[in-house]
């Protein structure tokens, strides 16, 4: 009940003061500014440990494909038959995210490597997930395949026979090393990597691509600017380390891990330019031959 003084009484009689109103704005003006420092700060934690699953992922796939060398004389399997069979992932876009096709559902698909992998979660990324769910049906508008992600990483076409059926003389194509023992530098040389599903355009609206092909198979084919096809090809991916803004989605960094099975960061970016030629880092990662891969007049695969 209230006194005649403006306080307020208990049952038991005692006299008690409520909160005035500037108390009450001031305590929540303090719980307001003690959210805005936690907030973020749990924000980034738990996109840290996504980072840290990522790589842990990643490094499990690199160290399973070794392990496939260590059984097979150290000759690659190829970009386009790893994980699945070769046929079964073809050049068409979106069978990332279709289920039907996974080993995991249909086992008939599974390639060599498959074998090798305990659990198919380690060929996904956390944050590739929540990224594609958050912007990839705006980015591809055309793609109409639900999004249950199978696979985020895709590997270096330059190891291995990338198509056994691509025949030159008779004999299936090999762009650029068969077995790791030919790799010049195997710490500086990409083995897999998150692939980009967008083209990258630096800056966006400028016309200024890193890439002209996006995620679809497993097959990371990142072009030297002599290539008759064209000088562009796959690209890192640029996930990490953006805002969940669209109009930022090319300013992140994508993981790589190298053919001694080390995980890193990477930008994909213009790495250099030589001669009046633009080699991206996507190209000059993936190239397994160190006397080659600056060479400015010729195609070198």
């Amino acid at each position: 009940m209230k006194t005649d003084t403006g306080t307020t009484k208990s049952r038991n009689g005692k006299a008690y003061q409520g909160f005035t109103l500037i108390e009450l704005l001031v305590v929540i003006a303090i719980i307001a500014m003690l959210l805005a420092i936690v907030v973020p700060s749990l924000a980034r934690a738990k996109e840290a440990a996504k980072n840290l699953i990522c790589k842990s992922n990643l490094k499990s796939l690199g160290a399973a494909s070794l392990a496939y060398l260590g059984d097979n004389d150290g000759k690659f399997t190829g970009s386009m038959w790893n994980i699945y069979k070769e046929g079964v992932i073809s050049t068409g876009s979106c069978q990332w995210h279709t289920k039907s096709l996974s080993p995991w559902n249909t086992p008939a698909n599974a390639g060599p490597l498959w074998g090798y992998i305990n659990d198919p979660k380690v060929l996904l990324c956390p944050t590739f997930v929540s990224i594609q769910k958050l912007w990839h049906y705006q980015l591809v508008p055309t793609c109409k395949i639900p999004m249950e992600p199978q696979y985020a990483f895709s590997q270096n076409a330059f190891l291995g026979i990338p198509i056994t059926t691509n025949l030159v003389n008779g004999v299936p194509k090999v762009y650029g090393v068969l077995r790791i023992t030919e790799v010049s530098n195997p710490s500086q040389t990409l083995f897999w990597t998150e692939e980009t599903t967008w083209q990258i355009e630096k800056p966006i609206g400028s016309g200024n691509f890193l890439n002209s092909a996006v995620l679809n198979d497993t097959n990371f084919m990142a072009r030297h600017p002599k290539d008759p096809f064209g000088s562009l090809g796959d690209a890192i991916a640029t996930y990490h380390g953006i805002p969940t803004a669209v109009e930022r989605r090319n300013d992140g960094r994508g993981d790589v891990v190298f053919l001694d099975g080390h995980v890193e960061f990477e930008k994909s970016d213009v790495y250099s330019t030589v001669g009046g030629l633009r080699f991206t880092t996507s190209f000059v990662l993936a190239w397994p031959k160190a006397s080659s891969k600056f060479v400015t007049t010729r195609c070198p695969y």
